[in-house]
This record gives C-alpha cells, sequence and structure tokens, in this order.
C-alpha cells in the first residue's frame, strides 16, 4: 500500500510514462476528464491510503497546476516566482517566502511550462529565450536557457480583481487622508504624473487609483505592454504591444501606440510603464497640449526618474541636445509621485513639483 504522495507521483509518472511529455495534457483535453480518470484509476490500482486532498495533489501534477493551482487560489498573494521544479517564492502580505509544495520532477515541472506558454499563446527557445505575456490574469514573465543554467524561470505577477482607488489607498495606510486629497486635486487639475519607484512598490496600482479619479466624460488611451491598468470608463480604451517572435506580423511597439492614440481623441494619455525609446515620443506628445497623462518609471529617487527619463529619450532622439531634452520634460510633466517600500508595507514617499529647469538641470519642491 502506498502512504507517500511522492512515492505515488513516481507510481504515476512511470505508468504514463510512455505518453510523450508534450502530450500529458491531451490526456484530459481530447477526453474531458479523462486524464484525471486514468490517473484515478492508477491510484485504485496500488490501494492507496492517502487522503482525497492528497489524491487531487497528485492529479493536479499531472493535469492541472500543480502546487501553482492552490497559491492562485489565495488572495493575499501578488507575486508567485518559480526558479525550477523545487524552488518557488510567493510574496505574500509584501513579504517574499518560500512557498511550502514543490513540483513532484523535472518532467511535471517542465509538463506545467509547456501548458501555460500554450495557454498564453507564448513560447521561448533558443533564438528566442525570454518572452512576456498574460496567463490567466496575471502578468506573465518566462526566460530559459541559454539565458538561465537550467530549467525556465517564471514569473507571474497577480492584479487585484478589485482595483484600488484612493479611497482604499487611505484605508490601507498607504498614504495619510490630506496626500489622498492632494492626489485626487492634482488629477483634476489635469497634472501629469509620473509614478516613480522601486520594483514591486506598487506603482501600477497608484496609478490606476489615481486614473479612476479623471471625470466620466474624460477619455484616457491606456497603453501597454499587458493589460494591467483598470479602464476608468466606458470611453476610454486600451491599446495593447504586438510583439512576433517569428516575424510574420509587423510589430507594434509603445511609439507606435502612442503615435496611434493622438489620431483618437484622447484627453489623456497612460503610459504603463516607461522603459525605452517611446519616452521620446511620450514627453512630444505631453509637451504639446495633452495636459494630465500618467506614466511609471522605475526609479528610486524623483531626480533619478527625471534623469532616467532624460536617458531614454535620449535611446530614441541620440542626436538631440541634452538642453532640449530637458525643456521638453519640464513642459511635459509636472509631478513626480514616488512609491516605495519597507519590510512591512507598501507606503507614499512623496509628490515632488518640477519647480524650475536651471543650467544644472531640475530644481525639485516636495510637495507632500
Amino acid at each position: 500500500m502506498v502512504t507517500d504522495i511522492s512515492d505515488l507521483c513516481e507510481i504515476v509518472e512511470e505508468k504514463i510514462g510512455h505518453v510523450p511529455q508534450v502530450n500529458l495534457r491531451s490526456i484530459e483535453d481530447d477526453q474531458g476528464h479523462g486524464g484525471s480518470q486514468h490517473i484515478l484509476e492508477i491510484l485504485r490500482s496500488h490501494s492507496s491510503s492517502l487522503a482525497e486532498a492528497e489524491l487531487n495533489r497528485v492529479i493536479e501534477e499531472f493535469c492541472g497546476d500543480g502546487p501553482i493551482g492552490f497559491l492562485l487560489q489565495r488572495e493575499n498573494i501578488s507575486e508567485i516566482l518559480i526558479n525550477g521544479p523545487r524552488e518557488i517564492w510567493i510574496e505574500e502580505h509584501g513579504r517574499l517566502k518560500k512557498a511550502e509544495h514543490q513540483f513532484h520532477s523535472p518532467a511535471t515541472y517542465k509538463n506545467f511550462v509547456n501548458r501555460i506558454f500554450q495557454e498564453a499563446g507564448v513560447h521561448i527557445d533558443l533564438a528566442q529565450p525570454s518572452v512576456d505575456g498574460f496567463w490567466r490574469g496575471l502578468r506573465l514573465h518566462a526566460i530559459g536557457p541559454p539565458l538561465t543554467s537550467d530549467a525556465p524561470c517564471l514569473s507571474l505577477r497577480k492584479h487585484p480583481s478589485n482595483p484600488w482607488s484612493v479611497d482604499e489607498l487611505q484605508r490601507v495606510g498607504w498614504c495619510e487622508a490630506d496626500t489622498a486629497h492632494k492626489l485626487r486635486e492634482l488629477v483634476q487639475q489635469q497634472k501629469t504624473l509620473v509614478f516613480a519607484g522601486s520594483t514591486g512598490s506598487g506603482k501600477t496600482s497608484i496609478l490606476s487609483a489615481c486614473l479612476r479619479e479623471i471625470p466620466g466624460h474624460c477619455r484616457a488611451l491606456i497603453l501597454e505592454d499587458t493589460p494591467e491598468i483598470s479602464i476608468p470608463n466606458s470611453i476610454s480604451l486600451r491599446l495593447l504591444t504586438r510583439q512576433d517572435l517569428r516575424s510574420e506580423y509587423p510589430v507594434y511597439d509603445l511609439s507606435d501606440l502612442i503615435r496611434q492614440s493622438l489620431r483618437m481623441r484622447p484627453d489623456r494619455i497612460i503610459l504603463g510603464e516607461v522603459r525605452g525609446p517611446e519616452a521620446k515620443d511620450l514627453v512630444l506628445a505631453l509637451s504639446t497640449g495633452h495636459k494630465g497623462g500618467m506614466a511609471t518609471l522605475h526609479a528610486d529617487s524623483a531626480i533619478e526618474a527625471l534623469l532616467r527619463l532624460e536617458i531614454l529619450i535620449q535611446l530614441g532622439a541620440p542626436q538631440w541636445q541634452v538642453e532640449t531634452i530637458r525643456r521638453l520634460i519640464f513642459h511635459g510633466i509636472d509631478y513626480v509621485i514616488l512609491t516605495g517600500r519597507n519590510a512591512e508595507k507598501r507606503q507614499f514617499a512623496g509628490a515632488f513639483r518640477l519647480a524650475s529647469l536651471e543650467s544644472c538641470g531640475f530644481l525639485l519642491d516636495r510637495e507632500f
């Protein structure tokens, strides 16, 4: 009698080992729940005395999402980092810790990765060893050999099903009531805001919360690689980039989307994340009358955010003088909203107004 879940997984893998790895999923796809039935028959034939939950875990390992399926059910998990079949880490309540469960073997992990790629419509190979996508409402990033030493590594980021509001940010302690009031005022005054912070500091969530404060008649065009920002009203629209790894269709990057959005009567242009030469097109749009725009940027301080924006603009326009770039930034950006995090939680770290542009650079005034 088998009483250990690991031993039982080995027996199941041995019994279905003649099935090609990529087709393990097809046992279930082609026959409804046939894959689960087949595994149940194997379990019964070995008279397992495991509890029903443990039997379901074995079925999930071969026909479902393995340990990841259980993690997805936990509401407080915001990120899942998979370094391989034995290394699964989660961010829960803002803290990173190792998950209790792991995949049974490299084979079942590979099968899980193949299923994710199939559902998300992406793939990685030697020519293109990394990819970004969207899987079941989660942002997916995958990277594999030769950029990793062994198995593919996955990063899955959850976004709240109920988007944050400014009121909720105040309630959970991200900011004080006075800060929440002033953020609303900046949005209502159509100030252009750049949300800066480190990875995982909540930039996109804060942007989404502020975006919900725009009037119902205001048309926001949201430009992203993957759909993360909540659409604030029915007149607003989301545009997504298209990356074609097989070179079969034209690529549409964020620069293309900015140019498209200018022909679509935007009241506000919202850029999910500035990280490349699209910064040039963004500041050109923002400095020529398109007020109230928003964007996020990776940086640890307000002045660092402006320096990074300067560098990214140079990627798109290397022939431009630094003075020209700074003048465009000064006329296009009103405030840098800095988000931070400590060991306990994410928190507001300051709102910095671009007060003046001097020969030495920007002078910032922390208003609140």
